[in-house]
């Protein structure tokens, strides 16, 4: 039998959205400029069992990955999140070689992945994950009740599985996050790439229908259409009351081949809520789940680029420009003395909840840019919503 995944109990769209703080109070900008994950009441320690622990052969993969679940039961996605994709940069006791996290919604399709979260909203093969959920202990009897069936794995330690295509065996188990009632599948072990995961081809993606695609962006009044569109799709979906409206965004502003992203033109979203990113369609890996925190610097002026966009996303009910110098990925030999333009824009939507509670408002902000040609460039002029390089 095959998994279903509509049989699921969802998560929720608002924890999906990132209402997930823990009890605390959002960190302001000052807190989260430091290169830590934020603070929250009950911010996450290292695993008492390393990654490194498990690949020089001290201790196993069933004890890191227990160590795992015990810091993400006392921990908020925010920090969960961040320190489990901190090994993408630097060396992390939640990283080492093949050994990282790997996090499942319970339809397969993955929530975290602790080295590439260009990855994230991809399904896993329901042959692989069917026999992911072997190893847990959840068998085809117990397909009736999937939800009931996770939960109940929660008692247990978990259970191994053999990772497709080789003779190794990987480690799993299950755990519920705190506030809500859905489970959530954790892996380590498994090298989990392109090769384990449902094509984009095959998979039912929603993208909406722009009137202003990726590759129309050629000027500010093109921008902030794209924007706005992009804004007004995400609250559909998040609206919609489907258990997957959150990977259906990630996977339509990721998608290279879908209208919403082309070359240097991308999307981020930012959960103003809990001060993270939810979706960054440029540079998952540098930015995605991370706390939303400055770091990029402008090319030419030094000065941190998030305080501007933050500034102007919140100038006004239509959000503002902002031009900065960053690099274009799409173009090796470009120049920095060409700033880019970027235009960002605050939404707020009343996310349904799954299980008939009363509706919550989500708060969240859209973002992309587009480098104008030499020629604009020159017969530009500075204008009142171009915000200053200073701030």
């Amino acid at each position: 039998m095959i998994w279903n995944p509509k049989k699921v109990v969802a998560t929720g769209l608002l924890m999906a959205a990132g209402f997930l703080a823990g009890g605390g109070a959002a960190p302001t900008l000052a807190q989260t400029s430091q290169k830590v994950c934020p603070l929250t009441t009950r911010p996450a320690q290292d695993p008492s069992v390393t990654a490194q622990d498990v690949d020089n052969g001290t201790r196993s993969l069933m004890e890191f990955l227990l160590a795992v679940r015990e810091r993400a039961l006392e921990s908020s996605r925010i920090s969960f999140g961040c320190v489990t994709t901190r090994g993408r940069s630097e060396v992390s006791p939640w990283y080492s070689g093949s050994t990282y996290i790997v996090r499942l919604n319970p339809s397969g399709s993955v929530s975290l992945h602790g080295k590439d979260m260009g990855l994230s909203a991809r399904r896993l093969k329901p042959t692989i994950y069917q026999d992911i959920l072997a190893g847990l202990g959840i068998g085809q009897d117990d397909m009736a009740n999937p939800s009931a069936a996770l939960v109940a794995a929660t008692r247990r330690n978990g259970g191994s599985f053999t990772v497709p295509g080789t003779s190794s065996r990987a480690y799993a188990t299950v755990y519920i996050e705190p506030g809500f009632k859905t489970p959530f599948v954790l892996t380590a072990g498994f090298d989990l790439n392109e090769s384990h995961l449902v094509s984009l081809a095959d998979e039912k993606i929603e993208y909406g229908n722009p009137s202003v695609t990726a590759r129309d962006v050629v000027d500010r009044d093109t921008l902030k259409t794209f924007v706005t569109e992009a804004g007004n799709h995400i609250q559909r979906l998040l609206k919609s009351r489907d258990p997957e409206a959150i990977d259906q965004i990630r996977l339509g502003l990721r998608d290279p081949n879908g209208p919403w992203r082309q070359g240097s033109v991308y999307l981020y979203v930012w959960d103003l809520t809990n001060r993270t990113i939810l979706l960054h369609a440029g540079f998952p890996n540098t930015y995605e789940l991370q706390p939303l925190r400055p770091v990029a610097r402008d090319a030419v002026t030094g000065a941190y680029i998030l305080p501007q966009l933050i500034t102007a996303a919140n100038s006004g009910p239509e959000g503002g420009f902002v031009e900065y110098h960053f690099d274009n990925p799409s173009d090796a030999l470009d120049s920095v003395d060409i700033p880019k333009t970027g235009y960002v824009r605050k939404f707020v939507v009343q996310i349904p909840r799954l299980d008939g509670g009363s509706a919550r408002a989500f708060s969240f902000v859209v973002g992309a840019g587009f480098y104008p040609s030499p020629s604009q460039v020159s017969q530009s002029t500075v204008v009142e919503e171009v915000l200053p390089q200073i701030m």
